[in-house]
């Protein structure tokens, strides 16, 4: 659950750094939505895991595996958000 909050944090720093230096200002009309999304399931959804032993989960590759997860879910949200402008602006 603190993933998603994660999520939307880097997809907000992303846009601020990304966005106003390409000159895409309207790729925050589709980026904010998605960052709400992922900020409202951050604060309201449950322990998905709860069987789970928090011993399990505490291995030298969690840092490195939720660092490149959350950075490809960042770089599809950015491909979507794009794609969407594109598909708006030639009328598809």
């Amino acid at each position: 659950v603190g993933v998603a909050g994660l999520f939307a944090w880097i997809l907000v720093l992303a846009y601020l750094l990304f966005g106003a230096k390409l000159g895409r200002n309207t790729l925050g009309a589709f980026v904010s939505p998605v960052v709400l999304l992922a900020s409202l399931y951050s604060l309201t959804a449950h322990n998905l895991h709860p069987q789970v032993p928090p011993s399990a989960l505490e291995t030298q590759w969690k840092v490195m595996h939720v660092v490149l997860i959350v950075f490809s879910y960042v770089s599809l949200a950015f491909a979507f958000a794009s794609a969407l402008i594109y598909l708006l602006q030639e009328g598809l």
